[in-house]
């Protein structure tokens, strides 16, 4: 049996409920819309990054495309990525299209909790 484990905390922070941050750091393609446009943010950018890296496990592919920081959060704040990527290789794919796109919606309000 294989175990896979993946965990990154070299940005890792606690912050209390209703507390915002600003900073801006990690890797662009998992900035969520409200870091792109430098807005307070809270855990909810998680739930973007989870988004995100669903996107990629199941289709193989980025959602949001670009070669630095400027062409991504282009991509990001303007464009959806192609759900019919997770509908043609998948089953579920309907059920994958419903959950990545509460995790990868621009308004933060519209993200899972956490």
């Amino acid at each position: 049996m294989i175990k896979i484990k993946l965990t990154d905390f070299g940005f890792a922070t606690v912050i209390e409920p209703g507390e915002k941050l600003s900073l801006s750091l990690g890797s662009p393609l998992y900035m969520a819309p409200d870091i792109a446009c430098k807005k307070p943010y809270d855990q909810k950018v998680d739930v973007w990054a989870i988004g995100v890296l669903s996107f990629m496990i199941l289709t193989g592919s980025r959602p949001f495309p670009g070669k630095g920081k400027n062409e991504i959060f282009q991509h990001v704040l303007g464009d959806e990525p192609d759900y019919d990527l997770l509908k043609k290789y998948h089953k579920e794919g309907l059920e994958c299209i419903d959950f990545i796109s509460r995790c990868l919606s621009k308004n933060a309000n519209d993200r899972w909790s956490v």
